[in-house]
């Protein structure tokens, strides 16, 4: 045997013996999560990368032959509130009596009915809640916005585009 084999022997083997062990320990690892906490880890994986939204997709406009719309899509928006997240009920229905033409009281029986999630005002136009919408909303107060077809000509068009 050569000399330098047998002086670097020793140094040899103990590299070896660890990357061994490394390489052992790495894949009882992988094992251990792929196979026996498969179903806890594709639990937790679901939870933090995973959630549904419905995406309504955008309707077409129909135009006539001079390039007038037919129909459009109208922005609304409904604001809600969980009662579970409200801090200042008060505030909340002075702010919403404010811009709309509801009173201060009104919203506040609403804030204060049995269930937790109410309606403060629905399908209101984005004209009208411009100014509401510009400022941050307080705690627990959602913005849901929807889409709603117009009809300029009303009913003049209808076997065509289908009201």
């Amino acid at each position: 045997m050569n000399m330098t084999y047998k002086k670097f022997r020793a140094r040899y083997l103990v590299v070896v013996a660890g990357s061994l062990a490394c390489w052992f320990l790495l894949i009882s690892r992988i094992f251990f999560i792929q196979v026996v906490d498969a179903q806890s880890m594709a639990s937790t994986i679901a939870g933090q990368f995973e959630r549904e939204i419905e995406i309504p997709a955008q309707r077409g406009n129909f135009y006539d032959r001079y390039g007038n719309k037919l129909t459009d899509n109208v922005e609304q928006f409904s604001f809600a509130a969980r009662k579970d997240e409200i801090l200042d009920k008060p505030a909340i229905a002075e702010l919403f009596s404010r811009h709309f033409p509801r009173s201060r009281d009104y919203y506040l029986k609403r804030l204060n009915s049995k269930h937790p999630y109410v309606y403060l005002e629905r399908n209101i136009a984005a004209k009208q809640c411009s100014q509401l919408l510009s400022k941050p909303l307080p705690e627990g107060i959602q913005i849901e916005s929807t889409v709603r077809r117009y009809y300029p000509y009303g009913e003049v068009a209808a076997p065509l585009i289908g009201l």
